[in-house]
């Protein structure tokens, strides 16, 4: 005899549904550990690779370059150009070559406003050896170039006065970064230091080693830190000033010539290798 529940089905077949209800939930448990599991599998990984410096994120599948009508070629160099720097508010771009001039460009009518000669012409109160490197704070009050005679000058952008020489280094200074919202400069050289200054007390304030070849390239953004690329050492090391500590990536085959942050934790950087 069947007999029947007060809603009138079987007690089998609640019993029956019951179990794969149980057992459902079960796979499920399963299914949810198992995702778990490898959420912190990646997570392992990603911590791995990113202390050894091998963390590679894909920011981008393609890229767009400008067309011919976008490009505008700006003369007024004698020799190569070596740096380049926007302010922040695009009004003006200043470039610096191995002619030892500095020279401020207007963005808008694409014509020079002014130019720094060299220390050797025209009694010019310039660099006396190639610029190498230039940077200007956020608020556009400074203007900082480092030059192959171990000197950074720093300048009154607005009108290019010189203000100060920062002396240092023992080799070329190869790169400048300021720190976002601050006054502080830090400054990277072939003589594999990086240097940190205060430019509101026109001070210098420490030196950072760690790099075993010249540094050929330097960012820095909001946070208290700065990026290099060492060059044949063919690595990038992040700063941070404030832990005393860096960190350190590989991933080049060759020389790292280059390194600009995209935002606090990603950075793309370029080099000879293939």
């Amino acid at each position: 005899m069947v007999t029947k529940t007060n809603n009138g089905e079987s007690p089998l077949k609640v019993k029956s549904e019951r179990i794969y209800l149980i057992c459902s939930k079960e796979a499920d448990n399963l299914e949810d550990e198992e995702i778990h599991r490898d959420i912190v599998s990646h997570r392992l990984k990603q911590d791995i690779l990113e202390q050894t410096g091998r963390l590679h994120k894909q920011v981008a599948d393609d890229y767009i370059p400008p067309t011919i009508e976008d490009i505008t070629v700006l003369r007024g160099h004698q020799l190569s150009v070596t740096c380049i720097i926007i302010s922040s508010d695009s009004k003006h771009i200043y470039s610096g070559s191995k002619d030892c001039t500095i020279i401020k460009w207007d963005t808008q009518t694409c014509r020079k406003v002014y130019t720094v000669y060299g220390a050797k012409k025209n009694g010019g109160e310039g660099h006396s050896a190639h610029v190498m490197s230039l940077a200007i704070s956020s608020d556009g009050k400074y203007l900082a170039s480092g030059d192959a005679n171990k000197e950074i000058h720093i300048r009154n952008p607005e009108t290019m006065e010189k203000i100060k020489v920062f002396r240092g280094h023992r080799n070329t200074v190869s790169g400048l970064a300021f720190r976002k919202g601050s006054h502080q400069l830090f400054s990277a050289s072939h003589d594999r230091a990086v240097k940190i200054w205060n430019l509101d007390e026109m001070t210098y304030v420490e030196t950072l080693y760690g790099h075993e070849d010249a540094i050929t390239s330097i960012d820095s953004l909001t946070r208290e830190r700065a990026i290099t690329a060492g060059g044949r050492d063919a690595s990038l090391r992040i700063w941070k000033i404030i832990e005393e500590s860096q960190l350190v990536f590989h991933g080049h085959m060759g020389s790292i010539d280059c390194v600009s942050l995209i935002n606090e934790t990603n950075f793309v950087s370029g080099g000879d290798d293939k």
